[in-house]
């Protein structure tokens, strides 16, 4: 046998006759290499791997990369069947399945361009022409020959080799160590020698198929399994064997599996407020790696432990990496001048210095137009973390009310119902026919729309009648 074992097919294991199907089982491998990452399968000694090229069923590509599309994991796992029957046959069956697939996979319908051959005239260069290299017998011959044919226009029989016998003796002394080397390697495979078997390696295979595996190479396998933690062994499946692979074990020997739990899981420490080196330290210390970057923090000071992802009190696989956030401080801006803005440019504004607009409120005037931001707080020029929030204080315009009717009720009445409306008013009095202390005159008018905020009112009270004078 010659060949790599992780790429040798079953027949070629076996020492049997290989056919174009046996190129095809190797062609599988290396796409089952592309695709996952790893060769079928694979052990520390090529005489274990050669048994379970064999004897083993190989992981389906999809269990190992999901991604994987059914048809291409389909193509892969029929290149792998152990008969060569079961197999492509040839590599034109082979190609046209794969490009059967290829619209389904995405995969650009280009060639790889040919380029035309160019035509490059060399000469031989003799190096050390003083020392010529020594020209093996049976080619001088041929040589001597040609120039007889040349020149003559026959050949002339080459003069009989010097040393027949010795070249003999060595064909001979090769022929014999191929027969022993060929006879050595077929007692390896049959019997894996007298001094027992070793344990194939079935690690990331799941139980059932490491047993069977086991089974075949005479070995039995303890009903009893051992769980261990692993970082890269999925949970279920095998991790190795107790005696590990390669062991050299009795026929019959009984194999326990040690199959992965997943990795183990630790809890996370909490180091929010601790500085870079004690974060650091504490991480390691609980059997994390540590990735740290910087980012600005309105509450944490500068140089602490802002944040961390998984957070304290999560659970991380052990030697997993914990994220650490430093804080760099606050970020400080300056709070623009908006005062005479209207609200939406105030808005714009604090945008644009990174801040947000707080409380709006409200305040009545005749000064300003209304939506004129009258004040701010915190004020123009403030230095104050980014993000923050700053409240406005807007005009309004005041209320109106219509002018309640005064006229015909008492000055005491009068006065009374423009309290109530948070209103008061001047008088002046005058003389009618009306009983005094009566309303006779208003100002604003009944009906006027008024501002009670900045509005004069003035009423006119009766002082009854003018009195009479008697004649004598």
């Amino acid at each position: 046998m010659i060949g790599t074992a992780q790429y040798l097919s079953p027949e070629q294991a076996r020492g049997a006759d290989v056919t174009t199907a046996s190129d095809c089982y190797s062609v599988g491998v290396v796409l089952y290499e592309m695709l996952t990452g790893r060769v079928p399968f694979d052990g520390d000694k090529p005489v274990a791997i050669a048994m379970r090229q064999v004897h083993e069923p190989p992981i389906a590509p999809k269990l190992i990369v999901p991604t994987i599309p059914d048809d291409l994991n389909a193509i892969v796992m029929k290149a792998l069947e152990k008969r060569p029957s079961n197999r492509y046959r040839t590599a034109e069956e082979f190609t046209q399945a794969l490009l059967a697939i290829r619209p389904s996979l995405g995969a650009p319908a280009q060639t790889t361009q040919v380029l035309p051959a160019v035509a490059v005239e060399q000469r031989t260069e003799v190096l050390n022409p003083s020392a010529p290299a020594p020209v093996p017998a049976a080619h001088a011959r041929g040589e001597r020959a040609t120039r007889t044919v040349m020149q003559t226009g026959r050949p002339t029989p080459p003069p009989p080799d010097p040393k027949p016998k010795r070249r003999r003796l060595w064909v001979a002394a090769i022929i014999a160590a191929l027969v022993v080397a060929t006879g050595l390697g077929l007692a390896l495979f049959t019997d894996i020698g007298r001094a027992g078997i070793a344990v194939p390696s079935v690690s990331g295979l799941t139980p059932d198929a490491a047993k069977l595996a086991l089974i075949e190479q005479g070995l039995k396998v303890s009903s009893e399994t051992e769980t261990r933690a692993d970082p890269t062994i999925a949970t279920g499946f095998v991790i190795g064997t107790d005696p590990p692979q390669g062991s050299t074990v009795k026929k019959g020997a009984l194999i326990r599996l040690i199959v992965s739990s997943g990795p183990k899981l630790l809890v996370v420490p909490d180091v929010r407020g601790k500085t870079r080196k004690v974060a650091a330290e504490l991480l390691q210390a609980d059997g994390f790696k540590s990735k740290f970057t910087e980012q600005f923090s309105a509450d944490v000071d500068k140089g602490l432990v802002s944040d961390q992802t998984p957070l304290g009190g999560e659970s991380l696989a052990e030697g997993g990496t914990v994220n650490v956030v430093i804080s760099k401080g606050a970020d400080l801006v300056k709070v623009p001048n908006l005062k005479l803005m209207t609200q939406s440019q105030a808005e714009a504004a604090l945008k644009d210095a990174g801040l947000k607009r707080g409380t709006v409120t409200t305040r009545v005037t005749t000064q300003r137009d209304p939506g004129t931001v009258l004040d701010l707080s915190p004020g123009a020029g403030k230095m104050v973390p980014r993000g923050s929030s700053v409240d406005i204080v807007v005009a309004a315009a005041p209320a109106t009310i219509a002018m309640p009717k005064l006229i015909g009720l008492t000055h005491t009445e009068a006065n009374a119902k423009l309290a109530q409306l948070g209103l008061s008013a001047t008088s002046s009095e005058q003389e009618s026919t009306e009983p005094a202390g009566t309303v006779i005159g208003q100002d604003p008018p009944v009906g006027r729309q008024i501002d009670p905020t900045n509005v004069a009112i003035n009423i006119v009270v009766s002082t009854g009648p003018p009195p009479t004078t008697s004649t004598p």
